[in-house]
Protein backbone atom coordinates (compact mmCIF):
# COMPACT_ATOMS: atom_id res chain seq x y z
CA UNK A 1 0.00 0.00 0.00
CA UNK A 2 1.77 3.48 -0.90
CA UNK A 3 1.57 6.07 1.53
CA UNK A 4 -0.95 8.62 -0.73
CA UNK A 5 -3.53 5.78 -0.24
CA UNK A 6 -2.70 4.88 3.04
CA UNK A 7 -3.14 8.98 4.49
CA UNK A 8 -6.18 8.86 2.33
CA UNK A 9 -7.62 6.46 5.00
CA UNK A 10 -6.25 7.62 7.55
CA UNK A 11 -8.16 10.88 6.67
CA UNK A 12 -11.42 9.03 6.03
CA UNK A 13 -11.18 7.30 9.97
CA UNK A 14 -10.73 10.60 11.12
CA UNK A 15 -13.44 12.04 9.74
CA UNK A 16 -15.21 9.48 10.86
CA UNK A 17 -14.05 9.97 14.54
CA UNK A 18 -15.61 13.82 14.25
CA UNK A 19 -18.46 12.55 13.17
CA UNK A 20 -19.34 10.42 15.59
CA UNK A 21 -18.61 12.73 18.18
CA UNK A 22 -20.42 15.35 16.51
CA UNK A 23 -23.19 12.91 16.19
CA UNK A 24 -23.28 11.42 19.55
CA UNK A 25 -23.69 14.32 21.65
CA UNK A 26 -25.59 14.02 24.52
CA UNK A 27 -27.31 17.66 24.77
CA UNK A 28 -29.66 18.77 21.86
CA UNK A 29 -28.37 22.45 22.19
CA UNK A 30 -24.82 21.71 21.84
CA UNK A 31 -25.15 19.36 19.05
CA UNK A 32 -26.99 22.31 17.36
CA UNK A 33 -24.90 24.68 17.99
CA UNK A 34 -21.45 22.62 16.96
CA UNK A 35 -23.24 22.07 13.48
CA UNK A 36 -24.92 25.69 13.43
CA UNK A 37 -20.90 26.61 13.84
CA UNK A 38 -19.62 24.31 11.61
CA UNK A 39 -21.94 25.90 8.75
CA UNK A 40 -20.74 29.18 8.94
CA UNK A 41 -17.07 28.14 7.98
CA UNK A 42 -18.61 26.91 4.41
CA UNK A 43 -16.72 29.65 1.95
CA UNK A 44 -14.09 30.29 4.13
CA UNK A 45 -10.23 28.97 4.17
CA UNK A 46 -9.67 26.95 7.31
CA UNK A 47 -8.28 28.87 10.35
CA UNK A 48 -10.66 32.34 9.90
CA UNK A 49 -13.22 31.47 12.28
CA UNK A 50 -11.38 30.48 15.63
CA UNK A 51 -14.97 28.91 17.04
CA UNK A 52 -14.27 25.91 14.71
CA UNK A 53 -10.58 25.27 15.54
CA UNK A 54 -11.07 22.91 18.30
CA UNK A 55 -13.29 20.73 15.91
CA UNK A 56 -10.80 20.69 13.32
CA UNK A 57 -7.60 20.93 15.45
CA UNK A 58 -8.22 18.62 18.61
CA UNK A 59 -5.77 15.57 18.44
CA UNK A 60 -4.96 16.19 14.72
CA UNK A 61 -1.75 13.89 14.21
CA UNK A 62 1.41 16.63 13.59
CA UNK A 63 1.59 15.03 10.04
CA UNK A 64 -1.57 16.00 9.26
CA UNK A 65 -1.21 19.23 9.81
CA UNK A 66 -0.09 22.39 7.62
CA UNK A 67 3.52 24.04 7.48
CA UNK A 68 3.98 28.01 8.45
CA UNK A 69 1.18 29.58 6.49
CA UNK A 70 0.37 26.85 4.29
CA UNK A 71 -2.84 24.32 4.95
CA UNK A 72 -2.63 20.90 4.85
CA UNK A 73 -4.39 19.13 2.02
CA UNK A 74 -5.60 17.10 5.16
CA UNK A 75 -7.04 19.94 7.39
CA UNK A 76 -8.97 21.30 3.92
CA UNK A 77 -10.23 17.77 3.44
CA UNK A 78 -11.58 17.62 6.70
CA UNK A 79 -12.72 21.03 6.67
CA UNK A 80 -14.40 20.76 3.46
CA UNK A 81 -15.92 17.42 4.96
CA UNK A 82 -17.29 18.74 8.39
CA UNK A 83 -18.61 21.70 7.47
CA UNK A 84 -20.70 20.59 4.49
CA UNK A 85 -22.00 17.89 6.31
CA UNK A 86 -23.21 20.22 8.75
CA UNK A 87 -25.11 22.19 5.91
CA UNK A 88 -26.12 18.15 4.90
CA UNK A 89 -27.60 17.66 8.49
CA UNK A 90 -29.53 20.97 9.03
CA UNK A 91 -33.29 20.37 9.85
CA UNK A 92 -32.75 16.74 10.51
CA UNK A 93 -32.05 15.55 14.37
CA UNK A 94 -28.36 14.08 14.06
CA UNK A 95 -29.38 11.31 16.73
CA UNK A 96 -32.37 9.64 15.07
CA UNK A 97 -31.37 11.00 11.30
CA UNK A 98 -27.95 11.57 10.49
CA UNK A 99 -27.40 12.54 7.30
CA UNK A 100 -23.94 10.44 7.85
CA UNK A 101 -24.28 7.06 7.09
CA UNK A 102 -21.37 4.32 6.00
CA UNK A 103 -21.13 2.87 2.23
CA UNK A 104 -23.12 5.25 1.09
CA UNK A 105 -20.69 6.79 -1.68
CA UNK A 106 -21.48 10.43 -3.01
CA UNK A 107 -22.49 8.85 -6.66
CA UNK A 108 -24.81 6.83 -5.23
CA UNK A 109 -26.32 9.00 -3.06
CA UNK A 110 -26.59 11.64 -5.96
CA UNK A 111 -27.81 9.05 -8.38
CA UNK A 112 -30.82 8.06 -5.46
CA UNK A 113 -32.12 11.70 -5.96
CA UNK A 114 -33.15 10.51 -9.31
CA UNK A 115 -37.32 9.58 -9.62
CA UNK A 116 -36.99 6.53 -11.00
CA UNK A 117 -37.82 6.11 -14.50
CA UNK A 118 -37.39 9.85 -15.51
CA UNK A 119 -34.71 10.17 -18.17
CA UNK A 120 -34.68 13.99 -17.82
CA UNK A 121 -34.15 14.59 -14.18
CA UNK A 122 -31.46 11.94 -14.89
CA UNK A 123 -29.54 13.68 -17.72
CA UNK A 124 -30.48 16.96 -15.53
CA UNK A 125 -28.34 15.49 -12.91
CA UNK A 126 -26.14 14.05 -14.79
CA UNK A 127 -24.80 17.49 -16.35
CA UNK A 128 -24.59 18.95 -12.78
CA UNK A 129 -22.96 15.93 -11.23
CA UNK A 130 -20.03 15.87 -13.92
CA UNK A 131 -19.70 19.91 -13.19
CA UNK A 132 -18.80 19.22 -9.81
CA UNK A 133 -16.51 16.08 -10.74
CA UNK A 134 -14.71 18.12 -13.19
CA UNK A 135 -13.85 20.95 -10.84
CA UNK A 136 -10.40 22.81 -11.47
CA UNK A 137 -9.39 22.51 -7.68
CA UNK A 138 -11.16 21.62 -4.19
CA UNK A 139 -12.57 25.01 -3.71
CA UNK A 140 -14.67 24.49 -6.93
CA UNK A 141 -15.23 21.45 -6.46
CA UNK A 142 -16.91 22.46 -2.94
CA UNK A 143 -19.24 25.32 -4.18
CA UNK A 144 -20.51 22.44 -6.71
CA UNK A 145 -20.92 20.28 -3.46
CA UNK A 146 -22.65 22.36 -1.66
CA UNK A 147 -25.82 22.66 -3.94
CA UNK A 148 -25.82 18.64 -4.40
CA UNK A 149 -25.77 18.50 -0.29
CA UNK A 150 -28.77 20.80 -0.17
CA UNK A 151 -30.40 18.54 -2.87
CA UNK A 152 -29.52 15.58 -0.69
CA UNK A 153 -30.71 17.85 2.90
CA UNK A 154 -33.79 18.27 1.15
CA UNK A 155 -34.42 14.96 0.45
CA UNK A 156 -33.18 13.14 3.40
CA UNK A 157 -30.37 11.19 1.64
CA UNK A 158 -27.90 10.24 4.01
CA UNK A 159 -23.91 9.57 2.24
CA UNK A 160 -20.68 8.03 3.09
CA UNK A 161 -19.42 11.33 4.89
CA UNK A 162 -16.05 9.76 6.09
CA UNK A 163 -15.45 8.07 3.09
CA UNK A 164 -15.96 11.28 0.90
CA UNK A 165 -13.52 12.96 3.49
CA UNK A 166 -10.70 10.73 2.15
CA UNK A 167 -11.54 11.13 -1.53
CA UNK A 168 -11.41 15.23 -0.96
CA UNK A 169 -7.69 14.41 0.52
CA UNK A 170 -7.22 12.61 -2.99
CA UNK A 171 -8.91 14.98 -5.05
CA UNK A 172 -5.86 17.07 -4.53
CA UNK A 173 -3.61 15.02 -5.50
CA UNK A 174 -2.83 15.49 -9.33
CA UNK A 175 -1.75 11.60 -9.55
CA UNK A 176 -5.15 10.65 -8.03
CA UNK A 177 -7.53 13.06 -8.74
CA UNK A 178 -8.51 10.86 -11.77
CA UNK A 179 -9.07 8.03 -10.01
CA UNK A 180 -11.75 9.79 -7.42
CA UNK A 181 -13.37 11.15 -10.27
CA UNK A 182 -13.89 7.45 -12.07
CA UNK A 183 -15.19 6.13 -8.63
CA UNK A 184 -17.72 8.83 -8.03
CA UNK A 185 -19.18 8.11 -11.78
CA UNK A 186 -18.75 4.29 -10.80
CA UNK A 187 -20.72 4.58 -7.73
CA UNK A 188 -23.52 6.50 -9.79
CA UNK A 189 -24.19 4.61 -12.17
CA UNK A 190 -24.12 1.49 -9.91
CA UNK A 191 -26.87 2.94 -8.04
CA UNK A 192 -29.07 4.44 -11.01
CA UNK A 193 -29.10 0.30 -12.25
CA UNK A 194 -29.59 -0.93 -9.05
CA UNK A 195 -32.59 1.13 -8.79
CA UNK A 196 -33.94 0.53 -12.27
CA UNK A 197 -33.59 -3.01 -11.50
CA UNK A 198 -35.60 -2.56 -8.69
CA UNK A 199 -38.49 -0.80 -10.22
CA UNK A 200 -38.40 -3.33 -13.20
CA UNK A 201 -39.37 -6.33 -9.94
CA UNK A 202 -41.72 -4.03 -8.18
CA UNK A 203 -43.67 -3.68 -11.60
CA UNK A 204 -43.67 -7.48 -12.00
CA UNK A 205 -44.55 -8.17 -8.57
CA UNK A 206 -47.67 -5.26 -8.99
Amino acid sequence: MNEKVSMARRVARRAEARLNWLLSQTSEGVSKATLAQLRRGVGHPPGEIPELWGILLRDLPEDMQGRGTQVSRQELALYTALTLFAVHQQGWDPRTQPMHRPEVPLGGAVARLIPPGDEDAQERMERRFTRAATSTDLAEFAQHLRGLVQLLSAAGQPLDWARLAGQLYDYQNPDRVAAVRLRWGEDFYAALRRGAESNEEEEKNG
